[in-house]
């Protein structure tokens, strides 16, 4: 069965902190400075550095803040609980609702004391913020799954349909929507709420969702939902 591998070090959340103050434009409606309004607690540094030179000011901050650390391994320890004990029931709701086999044996999920949590499909990895309370957390990784199982497996599926890569980018964000559905209401406790740009497009997703409940005939219609957005 596939699991889940939650794990936390200096290096990797410094990383992602450098590469939020490095990044150059907005995360959908995010702007940038929203996004890096975080970087305000270290007071001073030079964000034009290199990223090698970041990373090592960041990783020095952060184990110094020994308050962080000690809420770190306290939330590590509780979430490695938590997401265990739902483990097994998400990955057979996830499979039962894509119609296919879940990729990969091993996801592997960093915490980080950031405000962005990529993931990587190639890696099939993500980050999950180290600071929020463990449902919240929970339904973070049980987002980013959802996103690396889908790109994985229909990404080739939405580019012969004609979807562009931004459409088949707001898609997959739109589509966790489903989430929340009663499939997933043991794991699911605090709702994955997705981005401000996306409320209406999911709903509408929502709605095509509970025609058929069949991902074979959802996503042929969500795909020609979005061919007939605007652009």
């Amino acid at each position: 069965m596939p699991h889940v591998q939650i794990s936390y070090s200096f290096e990797a959340d410094a990383r992602n902190w450098v590469r939020i103050a490095k990044n150059k434009t907005g995360t959908f409606e995010l702007s940038k400075d929203k996004e890096r309004g975080f970087l305000e607690q270290l007071p001073g540094v030079d964000w034009d550095l290199s990223e090698e030179e970041l990373q090592q000011v960041v990783s020095k901050f952060l184990k110094k803040n020994i308050e962080w650390q000690k809420k770190i391994v306290e939330n590590l320890e509780v979430l490695k609980d938590v997401w265990k004990r739902h483990e097994q029931a998400y990955f057979v709701a996830l499979e039962k609702l894509t119609g296919r086999p879940i990729y990969t044996e091993t996801f592997f999920a960093q915490l980080t004391t950031a405000s962005l949590c990529p993931y990587d499909v190639r890696s099939s990895s993500f980050l999950v913020h180290a600071l929020m309370e463990v449902d919240i957390q929970v339904t973070v990784i049980a987002h980013e799954i959802f996103h690396l199982q889908f790109l994985r497996i229909f990404w080739d599926d939405c580019v012969r349909a004609g979807l562009s890569q931004n459409q088949i980018d707001v898609l997959k964000e739109a589509l966790t929507v489903l989430l929340n559905g009663s499939e997933f209401s043991s794991l699911i406790k605090s709702p994955d709420l997705g981005y401000p740009a996306h409320q209406e497009l999911r709903l509408k997703l929502k709605k095509l969702w509970e025609k058929d409940r069949l991902f074979s005939v959802f996503l042929p219609a969500a795909i020609h939902l979005m061919l007939s957005l605007p652009r």
